[in-house]
């Protein structure tokens, strides 16, 4: 072209287009979707543009400038000539089609990567929501077992006579009967003494020390 510094920009939409399709079609493999390719494609086709337009910004301004400074470089003045499209009315039709047709490929395949991503989207939020929506309706209901459970072993008579293994093994039959807990400890309501628990500490927390918390446990430097 005439001007070095229009046909430079002219060549910023067409590297993006032809990014966006090697991306599309050579980074990935059979087993990802299209939707998602496209989308990365799409997303990184900014920061590959600017930095392909910098470059075509500096060497068209570059090319403009020695154009105009050396004119006589660039070759002898001949008389203007038709272009083949304007020759041809068979060129013209042809090019002007293709543009249209790519135009038309290029909008539908946005259009489906835009619906498809939206449909996704949603579709994963009702997933999430309906999820959430059933843990928190659980969550009173194991409670209230774990509060029932824990009641149903306090009120064995076998606890106040038993202690030692034997109250290990009671503890740890009513446990086995009914997996809801994963540990079970037995203190003494007046001094908060550890009459049992089932199953025992580890080996790395046997020299941890009760507080006035029932539940609570504090480990030392040695544990």
């Amino acid at each position: 072209m005439r001007q070095p510094l229009a046909a430079a920009l002219l060549l910023i939409p067409f590297h993006t287009l032809f990014y966006t399709l090697s991306a599309l079609f050579t980074q990935w493999g059979t087993a990802v979707p299209a939707t998602a390719r496209l989308d990365f494609a799409i997303s990184n086709a900014g920061v590959v543009t600017l930095a392909f337009g910098g470059e075509m910004l500096i060497g068209g301004l570059a090319a403009q400038v020695i154009s105009m400074a050396f004119p006589s470089a660039r070759g002898s003045k001949q008389p203007l000539q038709p272009s083949p499209g304007e020759k041809s009315l068979e060129s013209r039709f042809i090019s002007a089609v293709g543009v249209f047709i790519l135009l038309l490929l290029l909008t539908l395949l946005i259009g489906d990567w835009v619906v498809a991503g939206r449909a996704a989207r949603d579709m994963l939020e009702d997933r999430l929501s309906s999820a959430a929506e059933s843990a928190a309706q659980s969550v009173p209901f194991f409670l209230e077992t774990g509060q029932n459970l824990a009641v149903q072993l306090a009120l064995d008579p076998r606890l106040l006579d038993s202690s030692g293994d034997e109250l290990k093994s009671i503890i740890g039959t009513r446990m086995q009967a009914v997996p809801y807990f994963d540990q079970f400890i037995v203190l003494d309501a007046s001094n908060k003494n550890l009459l049992a628990i089932y199953p025992g500490f580890p080996k790395a927390a046997s020299n941890c020390t009760w507080t006035r918390k029932p539940a609570s446990c504090l480990r030392g430097a040695a544990c």
